[in-house]
């Protein structure tokens, strides 16, 4: 229900609205439509209805609008867009009702040839599309953008395939894949590992093509793997190995498949996690069919023998004495000499071997699949597409995240209500005041896709835009939101640099500790680094732990008793041995500091 406040305010506005003072019952209306989080059925679209009767009264046709592509009453919308002002938005009503080859020719008009492109294959017109993407290819904007470039070469090569010119599309994926290639080793060299694992997912994901070559699949999933654990990204590491194991078995690449299901154990293993048997298991079923594989194939029970002898390994790991005898049974039937035969029918029997195969499980993955999440593979080519088309466009960055995100009402709302401030205020663009009101509702968004036009605005004349850009930032929590906020802790300007050191101080979430380490030691202004650590020291693991125990042993004066105080305090049993033996090697200062710790760690045991 509404609360007490709400019904006032409500009544308030719709009094006023009848009284012909539109303007302040809009007022009114907006303060309710601030409250995104309301979730009581019908009730915030109620508030909208009342304030479409204010815009209409003040005039505003074009919050009007955006409020009835928000409603998804997209016909109406249509309707109430200006072809030749609002084409964008009015392409995406009627992308919503179906008409995508109208839809087009708007977002062409509107020169987004990207979502042209994707509406034109959404209407089975992949002729008209490939036009499309053959235009972007020669866009000169391109050739200072080579991961973009990319992308049009990997979409073009999907398109073309649709087409049934696989010789057409085996170029451009070509093409994508060196580029991809290329652009992850610069990326990694200049520490940009975020940017390095996009292009090893883009890489993995073309090979998962029903075509295409195993080495695509493994470079990406090998790379991404590797910069997963490297961050810290428990949950998504421990899917990715589990995927890559069944792609890889899938394609009857059973060597691959089996070590990278060892490599999966032992990453369980080093962080105590509870599905250490169940890789090991797996890895013996994959070392047990690529030892069949390689006498059906290449009849080698040589190689037969190598992948066996792998397979006992793992189950010794196991210490499963059946599963153990098992693989003694499979040796003991290879084609090879007499009398190695016979000793693995011996140890056979040993381990109480069954005569039985054991059966085949129905998947081929080893971890639950309610420990997967849906958004682990994301098509990341047609964002980072749009995103570049849009380059930062306010309007038509909210608009889209207005109307996509439908499965989190709470964003497309807040979307809405950073649209409707730049729709109010039509002289944002000039205008530093009311730039700066739309910087930071763009903060309130809390979304990926506001940081593009956060960049933009992060670089103003103004000193009071870019602070609240900065302030923006520091909302979305994700690693690029770091790049705006370092580049704000150089501003020129102290108030900029204020509210980037209080933005560096929100971004505490696990993802961002490697970065907020980073800042942290490369920093020189005390103030930065004070701020740095204060973050590092939110977040919850026990890697962020040993950061601070390296600063209390390292660093004097202020950051020394920071790291002492929020230590003192830290969430974690495991770290009372790290600092005993920390404290054991120090000296001075820092040994005193370090056993005040470890007595305040004590002191709260359980």
């Amino acid at each position: 229900m509404p609360t007490r406040d709400e019904l006032d305010t409500k009544e308030k506005a719709d009094r006023a609205l009848r009284a012909g003072r539109p303007q302040e019952a809009l007022i009114l209306y907006r303060n309710l439509l601030g409250r995104v989080a309301v979730f009581e059925a019908g009730l915030y679209e109620h508030w909208l209805d009342g304030a479409m009767a204010a815009y209409r009264a003040l005039g505003l046709k074009r919050a009007v609008s955006f409020i009835q592509l928000f409603l998804r009453r997209f016909a109406e919308a249509e309707a109430s867009f200006d072809v030749q002002t609002d084409a964008a938005p009015r392409a995406l009503a009627l992308s919503r009702q179906g008409r995508n080859k109208d839809a087009a020719k708007h977002f062409e008009r509107a020169g987004l040839l990207v979502q042209a492109a994707r509406e034109l294959q959404n209407a089975q017109d992949d002729v008209g599309a490939r036009a499309l993407w053959e235009r972007l290819e020669r866009d000169s904007s391109l050739r200072a953008r080579p991961y973009e470039s990319a992308l049009v070469h990997l979409m073009r090569a999907r398109l073309e395939q649709s087409l049934g010119n696989a010789e057409t599309s085996t170029l451009h994926i070509n093409d994508a894949v060196a580029r991809l290639e290329a652009l992850a080793d610069d990326y990694e060299s200049r520490g940009l590992g975020e940017r390095a694992f996009d292009c090893y997912v883009l890489l993995l994901r073309i090979g998962q093509g029903q075509d295409a070559a195993f080495e695509n699949l493994a470079e990406g999933y090998i790379n991404a793997i590797r910069i997963l654990v490297a961050d810290g990204q428990r949950d998504f590491a421990l899917q990715y190995l589990d995927d890559f194991v069944s792609a890889a078995a899938e394609r009857k690449e059973f060597h691959a498949a089996a070590t990278v299901a060892l490599d999966a154990a032992d990453y369980c293993r080093r962080l105590g996690l509870s599905f250490e048997d169940e890789f090991l298991r797996k890895s013996v079923e994959l070392w047990t069919a690529a030892a069949q594989h390689s006498l059906t194939q290449f009849h080698s029970p040589e190689l037969a023998e190598n992948a066996l002898a792998a397979a006992l390994d793992a189950a010794t790991s196991l210490g499963d004495l059946a599963l153990l005898g098992t693989v003694y049974k499979s040796l003991a039937n290879l084609p090879i000499d007499e009398g190695r035969v016979a000793r693995y029918g011996s140890l056979a029997q040993r381990y109480g071997g069954s005569n039985e195969q054991s059966a085949p499980r129905d998947s081929q993955a080893a971890l639950p699949f309610a420990f997967k999440s849906k958004g682990a593979y994301q098509d990341i080519a047609w964002q980072d597409l749009v995103e570049w088309e849009l380059s930062g466009n306010v309007e038509a960055t909210l608009a889209l995240v207005m109307v996509e995100r439908t499965d989190h009402l709470r964003f497309a709302r807040a979307a809405l209500v950073a649209l409707l401030v730049a729709v109010e205020n039509p002289q944002w663009r000039v205008d530093p005041k009311a730039a700066r009101a739309v910087a930071q509702s763009l903060g309130d968004v809390e979304v990926y896709e506001v940081l593009a036009p956060l960049e933009r605005l992060a670089l103003h004349d103004s000193a009071d835009v870019r602070a609240a850009a900065m302030t923006s930032a520091g909302k979305v929590l994700c690693k690029r939101s770091f790049v705006t906020v370092r580049q704000g802790l150089q501003d020129a300007d102290e108030r900029v640099r204020i509210e980037a050191r209080r933005a560096l101080r929100g971004l505490h979430f696990r993802d961002g500790l490697e970065t907020l380490v980073r800042i942290f030691r490369e920093a020189v202004d005390p103030a930065v680094r004070e701020a740095a650590l204060s973050a590092i020291a939110d977040v919850p693991t026990i890697e962020a732990a040993l950061v601070l125990l390296d600063v209390i042993r390292q660093d004097e004066g202020p950051l020394r008793s920071l790291a002492a105080e929020r230590l003192s305090a830290f969430p974690s049993a495991g770290l009372i041995p790290h600092v005993k033996t920390a404290a054991d090697l120090a000296t001075g200062n820092a040994r005193q500091s370090l056993l005040a710790v470890l007595d305040a760690l004590q002191a709260y045991r359980p």
